[in-house]
């Protein structure tokens, strides 16, 4: 068979203060990227998971976090 070689890179992510705004970005690519979830979630330094969006092709939606 073949493999495809997939590949998926976000940015814009890291330690921030609170109340700071953040922009993030994920790019994907040998795949179609809009057939599929893309989940965001955020932690806390000593925290637990926190969802904080989803998008899956043009439907998007967000949790309190946002």
């Amino acid at each position: 068979g073949v493999w495809a070689q997939l590949r998926l890179v976000e940015a814009g992510g890291g330690l921030r203060a609170p109340g700071d705004s953040v922009l993030l970005s994920c790019r994907g690519s040998g795949f179609t990227f809009q057939e599929y979830y893309v989940l965001w979630y955020r932690q806390a330094p000593g925290g637990t998971l926190e969802w904080v969006s989803y998008i899956l092709g043009s439907t998007k939606k967000y949790g309190a976090a946002v």
